[in-house]
């Protein structure tokens, strides 16, 4: 389950990272997974991964916060601008990984 979400983590981060550069990346000839799916799909394959990530650490470490975390930020990441997807990704990987280690101890 680590590794999974580890690699589940990796894809979100791709994936909205991509986002706010998508035009000219598309215009300098960059046509990666994200790139060509477009933007919404991109941010769409985002939250999935952000949501399949709560669910997962949530069922190893009990923490019935994580879910409701990971719709707020699921649910900011579609309102707020591009510019504040990647920052938003990172944000919730502190709070996964803070939860992770704690649950550790």
């Amino acid at each position: 389950w680590l590794v999974s979400a580890g690699a589940i983590f990796g894809i979100a981060a791709h994936f909205s990272n991509v986002v706010k550069d998508m035009e000219p990346d598309r215009a300098a000839g960059i046509l990666g997974a994200p790139q060509l799916l477009g933007t919404r799909i991109s941010l769409s394959i985002t939250a999935g991964s952000l949501m399949t990530i709560s669910i997962i650490l949530n069922s190893v470490t009990h923490n019935l916060l994580l879910v409701p975390i990971a719709a707020i930020a699921i649910l900011l990441l579609f309102l707020l601008p591009k510019k504040f997807g990647f920052p938003l990704i990172m944000l919730l990987a502190i709070v996964d990984v803070s939860v992770l280690v704690t649950a550790m101890r």
